[in-house]
């Protein structure tokens, strides 16, 4: 059913209250389900002054007070190191799933620089490691046979230039010098025996044989000279053409060997390396971090221990410098825009109550972070806050509640956010006067407001005394008309009733909103009894009430033990 537009929370304002969790007819039911099944979810606190209330029979009220304004973000983080030294593993998959832990360092151990972190299995590296050894004999071997056939092919070229084909030139040389001594000698022979027969002394015949004999000589001086041409020109050419091709093949194939050589020398030492790499040693002094990786259930995904199965490049262990510390922590997508880097913070530890650390907002993350199991429709954005200074106490993982100032008034005229109402597209309030109200609302302008607070700017003054909730009593003022085209434009802009508190809204907001008499205590009362079975847990003391300091030590117990954040499926009882 569509409640008229004077029932509404201004539109702005129930807008913010709906995107930071819920609307304040819902604000019982987030403290139920945080109390009953779940704790953790990010708050949103603010400063206010305390505003007066009549403590009679008669309506409840609120008085406008001047203050300060301010509007802090709170949510819950991690402590991590902002320079963290990743140890990764170097260790080769050689095409299998990974490499096994043997044995690692526990987590929270101080090491020194040196001292082993994880120990890998090395024995297929091991096994590897004979294997090619002897392949590194075979290709060395091959490599000296085919530089001894290079050398040999360079002597065998000097051999033939420097020796050989000298030794054949002269041998040629010494048969041309012969076959001109014998022409020389026969030549003289044949004059004598020429003149010898125009004596009668020497026979045709003998004369004939002596000319055939220079013929012979003649022609044995040519063949020596043809011979010695042929060396020269030809023969040695051809000789030196084949032992320079000799030389350039032994070359080339000693290169070839010598680079198979190298390239099983390279495989020898990269499997050496891999077995040292297998024992993981500190690069660092600092405190053993485990990587592990949940999943999107909230599980472990991966637990860095013994016979686990590591990946090539993962992370297995972070060194975390401790004087370098910051909070990481997850900003619902209804409030992201309100942080920017710079911005101040306050930080508490959760295992140490009375340690209070300041620092500011480093970056926030652009992109959402991957859901979770429990919500899956809730974005979160990683918001990383550096914390000033060092202190020995901080260690990764400590859990801290982490305020930032996003805005920050000094002296603004402020009202509880349930005192304003909305009517045809304006803010009213209903003004004390006497024992009634003024005949009509208030028309305000209103500034700035966080779930609990609202700053005026125009239409009250300090001091005045408004309807705490003027829900109840809307009937008892005349409340301006407004046309239907207006009253149609006015309902689609009213934010509609969620039907489960979404999920990160701000639980003391939900206190506030269900604390109707402002006694800064829940009752069954106030709660209704069937839900007070639940509240009801939080009640340490016995008096029958919940306070502020009871919830939050509920929210934090349940916080630790890894309850599913508020919104989840199954949350409502």
């Amino acid at each position: 059913m569509d409640r008229p537009a004077y029932f509404r929370l201004p539109a702005r304002l129930a807008s913010a209250r709906h995107r930071r969790g819920g609307t304040m007819i819902w604000m019982p039911v987030g403290i139920v389900v945080v109390l009953g099944v779940v704790a953790g979810t990010g708050m949103l606190i603010f400063g206010m002054p305390a505003f007066d209330e009549m403590t009679s029979d008669g309506p409840q009220v609120r008085t406008s007070k001047r203050g300060q304004f301010v509007h802090r973000v709170t949510e819950t983080g991690d402590i991590e190191s902002s320079a963290n030294v990743e140890i990764r593993c170097e260790v080769k998959a050689r095409g299998t799933m990974g490499t096994q832990i043997i044995d690692v360092a526990p987590e929270g151990a101080i090491v020194e620089e040196g001292e082993v972190l994880v120990q890998l299995d090395a024995t297929a590296f091991e096994t590897e490691l004979t294997s090619q050894q002897m392949a590194v004999s075979q290709a060395e071997a091959s490599m000296i046979q085919a530089e001894n056939e290079y050398r040999t092919a360079v002597i065998a070229l000097d051999e033939y230039t420097e020796g050989t084909f000298k030794q054949e030139e002269l041998l040629i040389q010494s048969e041309i010098s012969v076959a001109e001594e014998n022409l020389r000698r026969a030549q003289q022979y044949l004059e004598y025996s020429q003149k010898l027969a125009t004596k009668g002394y020497v026979t045709p015949l003998q004369l004939e044989a002596d000319q055939f004999a220079v013929e012979k000589a003649e022609a044995e001086r040519g063949i020596a000279v043809n011979k010695l041409e042929v060396l020269r020109v030809h023969t040695r050419k051809k000789m030196v053409t084949e032992l320079e091709n000799t030389i350039r093949t032994t070359e080339a194939k000693w290169v070839a060997e010598r680079r198979s050589h190298e390239l099983e020398m390279r495989k020898l030492d990269d499997i050496k390396t891999q077995i040292a790499k297998c024992t993981v040693r500190a690069p660092a002094p600092g405190q053993v971090v485990h990587a592990n990786q949940r999943s999107r259930r909230g599980g472990n995904d991966v637990v860095i221990e013994p016979g686990v199965l590591i990946r090539e490049n993962q992370v297995m262990i972070r060194l975390p410098d401790p004087r370098q510390m910051q909070v990481k922590a997850k900003i619902n997508e209804a409030r992201v825009d309100l942080v920017k880097p710079g911005m101040a913070a306050t930080i508490q530890v959760g295992a140490f109550p009375d340690m209070k650390l300041t620092g500011k907002v480093e970056r926030v993350n652009r992109y959402a972070e991957p859901g979770s199991f429990f919500s899956t429709n809730v974005k979160t954005y990683a918001t990383y806050i550096r914390i000033d200074g060092s202190n020995e106490k901080l260690r990764p993982g400590l859990t801290a509640e982490v305020q930032i100032e996003v805005a920050r008034l000094d002296d603004a005229l402020m009202l509880p956010i349930t005192c304003v109402l909305e009517h045809g597209g304006k803010h009213y309030c209903m003004v004390r006067r006497g024992n009634g109200w003024e005949p009509q609302p208030r028309e305000l302008k209103i500034g700035p407001s966080n779930e609990t607070t609202v700053v005026i700017e125009q239409g009250l003054e300090e001091g005045e005394v408004v309807a705490a909730n003027p829900q109840r009593h809307r009937e008892e003022v005349r409340w301006p008309k407004i046309d239907p085209k207006q009253q149609e434009e006015a309902d689609s802009s009213a934010p509609t009733q969620p039907t489960v508190p979404p999920t990160g809204g701000g639980l003391m907001a939900m206190f506030q909103a269900a604390d109707t008499n402002g006694d800064g205590k829940l009752t069954a009362e106030e709660v209704g009894a069937e839900r007070w079975g639940f509240v009801s847990r939080a009640d340490k003391n016995g008096d029958g009430a919940v306070d502020r300091a009871e919830l939050r030590t509920v929210q934090r117990a349940m916080k630790a033990a890894g309850g599913p954040p508020v919104g989840a499926a199954g949350a409502l009882p």
